[in-house]
């Protein structure tokens, strides 16, 4: 019980650190990319309702 505990704890630790420190950052280039994408799919959507 207590090693689940503890590695939960340490994966948690270690995301925040990722996080905090920028790892997990999206370029402007991936952001463009996805909302293409996004809009992409919301068009098929639509398209396919009507």
């Amino acid at each position: 019980m207590y090693l689940l505990i503890g590695t939960n704890a340490i994966v948690l630790i270690m995301i925040v650190g990722f996080d905090r420190f920028g790892v997990f950052e999206e370029t402007d280039e991936t952001v463009k990319a996805n909302k293409k994408k996004i809009k992409k799919k919301n068009r098929n959507i639509y398209i396919g309702q009507s």
